[in-house]
């Protein structure tokens, strides 16, 4: 009987759910649910606790097991404790058996230890045992950014795993809104500094002066919640703040907007890696303007999008925005460039074909 590799998510989003079912077969767990997941949506996939998964990999027949990747550093101990019971377990089975992951880390190494790790022969040592980590650990790898890419072969040895750059993109839609829209300008994400929305707070009112015929709607919730609350109260005739939506309600009103805000800045150890709500803006065929955090920067700039090159600030940010709002693209043109298949389920099908047949990027 074939045995069925294993698929370990750390954090379930609705989005996994969404393409579940387009990945490759396997006995998918999870250890936790993320904030915008709703109670019945993780009914098909089993729950387990950090325990128990490391029984389950002790215990399993798997040939392999698609986990996080390593550079998510909180996780890291534990993902090294879930190797060791896979390894012996596959030593007691008599096979060596090795991890697979999907990598979207983009961030550099100095910044990824944190501002503790200030002495230079520490980080040094501490790359390359990570690098060593990674090179016995994982034997493919699938990159989602060509700046994730770079992150990764920063560290000694991995270059050496069999891996692939597939840029992760949403799919091409089946039909798009192609209708005017209204003068909209959407932001979508939690309201934590990280994500820019004091920033976007900061460039606002700049983008008021030169274009008063257009409103700000700000969808999230989180710990800046007062900030955006005071915010839109001084002009409550073009700005509103919607708060938590789901998934359906943040496409209808992309749907009828025109650009999208994404103005994330870096924070502590934390860098965008890709921008889920980027993902949704493109769908509904919206002009991005965003900052060079996301890893899908350079391919947005050249699509026509608005991607600051430099640290932003609120007169930059305002710029972009101003230029989005004069020069946006089509809703067609902007589906148009987007690929046929998700590029995460490409990666999937990567990360579970036969390793040894194809040759590293």
């Amino acid at each position: 009987m074939r045995a069925i590799p294993l698929r370990v998510i750390p954090e379930l989003r609705p989005y996994h759910l969404k393409l579940l079912e387009q990945w490759p077969e396997a006995n998918t767990y999870y250890l936790w649910g993320k904030y915008d997941l709703t109670n019945d949506q993780a009914i098909s996939i089993r729950r387990i606790t950090p325990t128990k998964l490391l029984y389950i990999l002790l215990a399993t027949k798997a040939p392999f097991v698609e986990i996080w990747e390593p550079l998510w550093m909180r996780l890291l101990p534990l993902q090294v404790a879930a190797f060791c019971s896979f390894f012996i377990g596959g030593l007691l089975r008599g096979r060596m058996r090795r991890f697979r992951t999907y990598c979207l880390e983009n961030n550099n190494s100095s910044a990824l230890f944190g501002p503790r790790m200030s002495n230079p022969l520490l980080t040094v040592a501490l790359r390359h045992t990570i690098g060593i980590y990674i090179y016995a650990a994982f034997e493919r790898l699938a990159f989602a950014s060509p700046s994730a890419r770079d992150t990764y072969r920063s560290f000694p040895l991995v270059p050496r795993i069999a891996s692939t750059v597939i840029l992760n993109l949403p799919a091409k839609p089946g039909a798009v809104n192609r209708l005017e829209r209204r003068p909209v300008a959407c932001f979508v994400g939690q309201l934590e500094e990280r994500k820019g929305i004091k920033l976007l707070t900061e460039a606002w009112p700049l983008v008021e002066q030169r274009r008063p015929d257009v409103s700000l709607l700000i969808i999230g919730d989180g710990e800046l919640r007062d900030v955006v609350e005071r915010f839109v109260c001084l002009r409550s005739t073009s700005r509103r703040w919607a708060g938590f939506l789901s998934q359906g309600s943040i496409a209808n009103e992309l749907n009828d907007s025109r650009i999208l805000i994404a103005p994330s800045v870096r924070y502590g150890r934390w860098r965008e890696q890709i921008g889920l709500p980027i993902h949704d803006a493109l769908v509904a065929g919206l002009t991005v303007v965003t900052t060079n955090e996301t890893g899908l920067a350079p391919w947005l700039r050249k699509c026509g999008h608005f991607a600051t090159h430099d640290e932003p600030s609120a007169a930059s940010l305002a710029e972009s925005i101003c230029l989005a709002l004069d020069a946006r693209l089509s809703p067609g043109s902007v589906t148009d460039d987007l690929p046929l298949r998700d590029g995460r389920v490409v990666a999937a099908e990567y990360l579970y074909g036969d390793v040894n047949n194809e040759p590293a990027d």
